[in-house]
């Protein structure tokens, strides 16, 4: 992807997170909702993902850790929205 395509696709990303209403949002959270920062284990793998509405996919470092930035009406957003700490979660034949 050439650099003005990022830059774009970054800039839009922000503009949505600047919209945000963050009142509602806790830092700590037991269930899974839209705001939510996500930390996935599949087997020896870790992923991150940051929940948001209306938001590209997009991959963002913060200090040396890969978030994946997915839409709140995606697919696999809509998996895991509303599951708690130590739940199990069934996507397209992976388990987390």
């Amino acid at each position: 992807m050439g650099f003005a395509k990022q830059y774009n696709k970054a800039y839009k990303v922000l503009k949505e997170i600047e919209k945000f209403e963050y009142n509602n949002i806790s830092l700590k959270k037991e269930v899974v909702t839209v705001g939510s920062i996500v930390l996935l284990l599949n087997d020896d793998k870790e992923d991150r993902y940051f929940i948001f509405p209306n938001i590209p996919y997009s991959i963002i470092n913060i200090n040396n850790n890969e978030y994946k930035c997915i839409s709140s009406n995606a697919p696999f957003s809509k998996a895991i929205l509303g599951k708690t700490i130590g739940d199990e979660i069934e996507f397209r034949k992976f388990y987390y």
